[in-house]
């Protein structure tokens, strides 16, 4: 897989004398074949944020006022067929591709194939995201407004975000969830309400906040736009509950925790993991283990 870096490239410091040319074999290197043509050459800024493990990548980019269109003749030269998130976060994103003109402004998205002619242009000062999807996912727009959508568009940002403080795998597996969740999002198959998109949100939205104390599933419910009936009529198809998702969520952590920290005290992490008390983090770590935390760690 490779391991995981973190590139912050800007043009004109890359390539003072030269900033358009940089920037060309810049963005061909992060996105393959494709041309560019540059509203203004003379003076060009952009800059991007690469973060990248084997085949996942996400591209943080802005820029002055430029078009990139990709070709025929470049889809035969570097035969990629995967697909791509392209999400807008500051002015507007126009996507051309199969003779559909899709003009995203901030937060909203759309799922391109880079095996079709494609072609995505914007004014100045234009900020977005790119991240690889693999293939085999449909394109189209994505409502990123409300629900599982915004859900996507806030992981997203915040892996962006949380760049520096990232290891290869928990790029990768961020990468991944949010890849296995846009499918749901595109319209017009992928309707956000549907309970199959409410439990995957919810899941993912669990791992990523289980540790706070004061998570609750009506909370939850509260974050992604739907009701708590809703959430729990979904994981009931599951065969669970909102709580009971959330204490497994912080079960698995604890475990996690103690054998990777044989030092630190059953309380300690009883806490870092959202538990109130270490007296209820023991029975319910003992219920679901069948070990108590301290036996736990020392199997570690």
């Amino acid at each position: 897989m490779g391991s995981y870096e973190v590139r912050v490239t800007d043009a004109a410091a890359g390539a003072p004398e030269d900033p358009t040319g940089f920037w060309v074999e810049h963005v061909r290197d992060n996105h393959g074949a494709l041309h560019v043509r540059f509203a203004e050459p003379a003076g060009f800024r952009g800059g991007t944020v690469v973060q990248r493990a084997g085949e996942q990548q996400l591209v943080e980019f802005w820029s002055d006022a430029v078009e990139y269109s990709r070709t025929r003749a470049d889809i035969r030269a570097d035969d990629d067929s995967g697909l791509v998130l392209v999400l807008a976060g500051a002015g507007e994103l126009v996507v051309d591709q199969d003779g559909a003109d899709v003009r995203l402004r901030p937060g909203q998205g759309v799922v391109a194939g880079k095996s079709r002619p494609l072609v995505l242009r914007h004014a100045g000062r234009a900020r977005g995201w790119v991240l690889n999807l693999g293939a085999g996912r449909a394109a189209g727009v994505v409502d990123c407004s409300q629900g599982l959508g915004a859900v996507v568009r806030t992981m997203v940002r915040t892996l962006s975000a949380q760049r520096s403080t990232l290891d290869r795998v928990e790029f990768v597996r961020a990468a991944e969830s949010i890849a296995g969740l846009v499918p749901l999002c595109v319209r017009p198959d992928g309707r956000t309400g549907s309970l199959a998109a409410v439990e995957g949100a919810v899941r993912v939205y669990v791992a990523e906040h289980a540790t706070d104390p004061d998570l609750t599933p009506a909370g939850v419910a509260h974050a992604l736009g739907w009701s708590l009936r809703q959430v729990q009529l979904a994981l009931a198809r599951a065969g669970t509950s909102p709580g009971r998702l959330i204490r497994e969520a912080r079960l698995g952590r604890a475990m996690e925790v103690l054998r990777r920290a044989p030092g630190a005290t059953v309380g300690s992490v009883a806490f870092a993991c959202g538990f109130r008390s270490a007296t209820s983090f023991g029975v319910a770590f003992k219920q679901r283990y069948g070990m108590t935390p301290g036996e736990a760690r020392e199997s570690g």
